[in-house]
C-alpha cells in the first residue's frame, strides 16, 4: 500500500479532530449525516479515502488464498462461548443478558416500533443513495451493482439488471412476463429486447405497453 495513504489524514470541520478518513459514526455527533456534512464541506469529500479500500480484492495480499481447515478450527475454539463482543469468562456491568436484562420478556408497542422506523426511513436511512434504498440494497445481497439507467415511476415500479451493473425498471407484470436471470444468463437477451422496445417506445413516449406484454408471453 501507499505509504503517503497511510500517512493522510482528514480533519473534522467542526470540532478539529483528526481522522484517518471521516465516518458516520462521527459526524452523528454533530448531528449530521456523511452525506450532510459533505454538502456542508463539499472541498473535504475528495480527501476522505478509506486506506483499507487500497487492500480490497485483489489488492489484498490475502486475495485468492483460504484458511486452512486446522486453523478455522482453531479460531472456532477460541472464539466459542463467547457472546455479544465479550469474551468468556468476562463480565460488563454495562451489558446484562436473559433474565438478567431489564427488557428481557419485554416487546416494544407498535408506536415505538414505528417511531424507530421512521428513524431511519428514507435520507436518515444510511443506504438511501440518489433515492434509491431496498432496491440497492437487494441487489448488494446478490453481488450485483445498481446503476438505474431510467427513473422509477408507479407504473415502471420493478428493477430489471440488463447485466451485472445496469438496471432498468419495468411494469412489474412485463419484468415477471419472462423467467430469466442475470448471473446464469437465462433468457437475458429475449428479456432485454422486450425491456428496451418497452424504454424507447413506452417509457419516453408514454405511450401503452400491453402489446410488449402480449409479445413476451408468446416468445416464452
Amino acid at each position: 500500500m501507499n505509504k503517503k495513504v497511510l500517512k493522510h489524514k482528514i480533519k473534522c470541520r467542526i470540532c478539529n479532530k483528526s481522522f484517518k478518513y471521516l465516518t458516520s459514526q462521527h459526524v452523528k455527533r454533530h448531528n449530521l449525516s456523511l452525506k450532510l456534512y459533505f454538502n456542508k464541506f463539499p472541498e473535504e469529500k475528495i480527501k476522505n479515502v478509506n486506506p483499507m479500500s487500497f487492500r480490497r480484492g485483489k489488492n489484498s495480499p490475502r486475495y485468492g488464498t483460504h484458511l486452512s481447515r486446522k486453523t478455522k478450527d482453531k479460531i472456532s475454539k477460541a472464539n466459542s462461548g463467547n457472546q455479544h463482543g465479550f469474551k468468556k469468562g468476562e463480565e460488563n456491568i454495562n451489558y446484562k443478558f436473559g433474565e438478567e436484562n431489564s427488557f428481557f420478556g419485554k416487546k416494544h408497542s407498535l408506536k415505538t416500533l414505528n417511531n424507530m422506523r421512521k428513524i431511519k426511513l428514507g435520507e436518515n436511512n444510511p443506504n438511501f443513495v440518489d433515492g434509491y434504498c431496498v432496491e440497492r440494497l437487494q441487489s448488494i445481497s446478490r453481488n450485483l451493482d445498481f446503476i438505474p439507467i431510467n427513473e422509477k415511476t408507479d407504473e415502471a415500479n420493478s428493477y430489471h439488471h440488463i447485466d451485472k451493473k445496469f438496471v432498468m425498471f419495468l411494469p412489474r407484470e412485463l419484468h415477471k412476463s419472462i423467467p430469466h436471470s442475470v448471473k446464469r444468463n437465462k433468457n437475458m437477451e429475449l428479456i432485454n429486447n422486450i425491456a428496451f422496445e418497452y424504454l424507447f417506445e413506452c417509457y419516453f413516449e408514454n405511450k401503452p405497453w400491453k402489446y410488449l406484454l402480449r409479445r413476451a408471453k408468446n416468445i416464452r
